[in-house]
């Protein structure tokens, strides 16, 4: 084989100008095992990576958000996402760069990842989680099958149904831009190590405040607990009560 041409920080910035200052260096080694593991690094790889890529940016807001902004009251109730509680919509609305939606679907990702999503479902907001539940979604998780064989054949629309399920142009202008960076020749180089350990903790309870049931989760070193409808929050030790005055907030990279 001849002389190729590795992928590069800079040519994921070059297709999400937002990404670097989003994180894109500290997560490159999970983004590179992913591509990996999940065959994205196989076959045509441009554009594996051109379909890939332009699903993760618009569902992430490049690499910016890491949970649906949606309150996911929408989704509650779905028997087909394995909703049968009472609050699975908003507990288990998607998680990671490509949300993983539902109860059974975040049992099934961790499943696939050996760590417990369904009883902590904002695990999947975490790195390396972010990244990899994207690539078992796409590789595996999809209704619509292995979404790299689309990619192969070119047909980027494909990969957004099976994403999403509805034509969306923002996707379609991160194709092109893609196609625009990425060199033919491609590869997609070995990552460093990689540290498999959860980075934090969040863990499901059967209490409940004011008829909802709770998640506790650490962020960033200080302890909260919130109800899962994602507008009440609760501070119990050294977190502060003022930090929870505002509603409607949601998980993003770096806390809440």
């Amino acid at each position: 084989m001849g002389f190729m041409t590795e992928l590069t920080i800079d040519h994921i910035a070059a297709i999400m100008p937002n990404a670097r200052t989003n994180g894109l260096k500290n997560e490159w080694p999970y983004f590179l095992k992913t591509c990996r593991d999940y065959e994205i690094a196989q076959g045509n790889v441009k554009q594996r990576l051109a379909a890939f890529l332009m699903n993760v940016a618009k569902e992430s807001g490049e690499l910016y958000y890491v949970e649906e902004i949606a309150d996911g009251w929408d989704y509650e109730w779905r028997e087909d996402l394995g909703n049968t509680q009472q609050g699975d919509g908003p507990r288990y609305k998607g998680h990671g760069y490509i949300q993983t939606t539902g109860r059974l679907n975040h049992r099934r990702v961790g499943e696939a990842l050996g760590v417990d999503f369904e009883a902590n479902p904002l695990l999947l907001t975490e790195q390396p989680y972010a990244w990899y539940s994207a690539g078992w979604y796409w590789r595996y998780g999809s209704s619509w099958g292995n979404l790299n064989e689309y990619a192969d054949a070119g047909d980027f629309r494909s990969t957004i149904l099976g994403v999403r399920g509805g034509s969306d142009a923002d996707r379609e202008h991160y194709w092109w831009e893609a196609l625009n960076v990425l060199p033919d020749d491609v590869v997609v180089p070995e990552p460093d190590e990689v540290e498999e350990a959860p980075p934090s903790e969040a863990q499901s309870s059967d209490a409940l405040l004011d008829g909802w049931p709770v998640l506790r989760l650490v962020v960033g070193g200080e302890k909260w607990l919130m109800t899962q409808d994602r507008k009440n929050y609760v501070a119990v030790e050294e977190a502060p009560d003022e930090a929870f005055a505002t509603e409607g907030v949601w998980l993003k990279k770096g806390g809440l």
